[in-house]
């Protein structure tokens, strides 16, 4: 008669069969049980978790994890997009996108800068900036955005920016000089407020229709205010008690 030996079984992974449990003859090898192929699992993935941001230039990756091996396998996550009311930093700059036109119609807003208020000296806000390979218009200066920059000592503003947000440069105390470009159109609340040493603001612009509250209260008190000859008489006029602009101050032809 047969001697029967038992052939154990072999579990599946997920990349190779297994074998249920048999037996043979270990004399004439006579299979008595005959072993099943049990198929491969298959790997059981995991959500994946994102192991290099992507940008608005480079892809990204996510990298999955096999709940049963820990088989990595890694997936390519694609470049941002820029849209509309989404908010990114390039180079220097934090911006707000406010119209995401990437035919030379897209425009933002700066909100501020990467740099540390202790060490920022100079500011020129540029006329346009790059988001991924597309330029965007910069548009205007955001709600306090170098608020309490108490180094700030000399700002320069591109010829797109058409609005100075509330608060935009609140008390900057160091900073002496401001020139703003030939598009704006409004000043906001408080926006140099504070500003005790601000001698020099010159607005290049000949479009300017609103000046905020107290946008120019307690700025240096015989600070001059610098505009187009053409304008002199009509920003006068902008210029009133309620903007913090004094009887010592002065609106004058650059």
């Amino acid at each position: 008669g047969h001697k029967e030996v038992a052939d154990a079984a072999v579990e599946a992974t997920c990349t190779e069969a297994g074998l249920t449990k048999g037996s043979h003859c270990s004399r004439c090898k006579t299979v008595l049980v005959k072993q099943k192929t049990v198929a491969a699992l298959g790997h059981e993935w995991d959500k994946g978790t994102i192991t290099k941001e992507p940008t608005l230039t480079e892809t990204g990756m996510k990298t999955y994890t096999c709940t049963r091996c820990e088989a990595l396998r890694e997936k390519t996550v694609a470049k941002l997009t820029v849209k509309t009311g989404n908010s990114y930093t390039t180079g220097t700059w934090k911006v707000k996108v406010t119209n995401d036109g990437t035919s030379g119609t897209g425009t933002v807003t700066i909100v501020g800068s990467v740099t540390k208020k202790s060490s920022l000296k100079s500011l020129e806000i540029p006329k346009t900036v790059k988001l991924g390979d597309k330029s965007f218009r910069v548009t205007a200066i955001g709600k306090n955005a170098w608020k309490d920059y108490t180094k700030l000592t000399d700002v320069t503003i591109g010829k797109y920016v058409t609005s100075i947000e509330s608060g935009a440069f609140y008390n900057c105390s160091a900073l002496t000089k401001v020139t703003i470009g030939s598009g704006l159109t409004k000043i906001g609340n408080k926006a140099f407020m504070k500003c005790s040493k601000l001698k020099t603001l010159t607005i290049k612009s000949k479009k300017l229709m609103s000046v905020g509250s107290n946008a120019v209260a307690s700025i240096y008190k015989k600070a001059q205010i610098c505009v187009p000859s053409s304008c002199v008489k009509s920003y006068g006029k902008l210029f009133t008690e309620k903007t913090g602009f004094t009887k010592n101050m002065i609106v004058k032809k650059y």
